[in-house]
């Protein structure tokens, strides 16, 4: 950190009783790091989308990355539930979950990831995918 650590240390103001390693290491990374723009990382985990050739785990995975610096707080699986529903490629399957406002994050994700298995299980079957036709004696 340099030899102005301990400078920077003495701006924080901690009482002795407050120098517990979490909370400096805390206020340095805030020092540090800055704050974060909520309505930035807001606004770009509302526009996100499931791209063309992104598996619906990846894009599950991508919205819990970005819902980390959105401060949601307890809305925060919630949110990530509706996004997962309008985010996802299969219109269908989003209009089907919409009908039940009763979805937790959890069935939303059981539904989405067996879909996508689902599908990719059919296609595979039929010849169409990147897997192997079946030949039967």
């Amino acid at each position: 950190m340099g030899g102005n650590s301990k400078k920077i240390f003495r701006s924080f103001q901690l009482g002795e009783g407050n120098q517990v390693y979490e909370t400096v290491k805390r206020r340095f990374a805030t020092h540090f790091v800055g704050r974060t723009n909520v309505i930035f990382e807001r606004a770009q985990f509302n526009k996100c989308v499931q791209g063309e050739q992104v598996s619906v785990i990846n894009f599950i995975e991508s919205l819990y990355k970005l819902a980390e610096a959105c401060q949601f707080g307890t809305l925060k699986e919630e949110l990530i539930r509706d996004r997962i529903i309008v985010g996802i490629r299969n219109t269908m399957l989003s209009q089907k979950l919409m009908q039940d406002d009763t979805f937790t994050l959890d069935k939303a994700v059981k539904q989405v990831k067996s879909s996508e298995l689902v599908k990719e299980h059919h296609e595979i079957l039929k010849g169409d995918g990147e897997g192997r036709k079946i030949n039967c004696i």
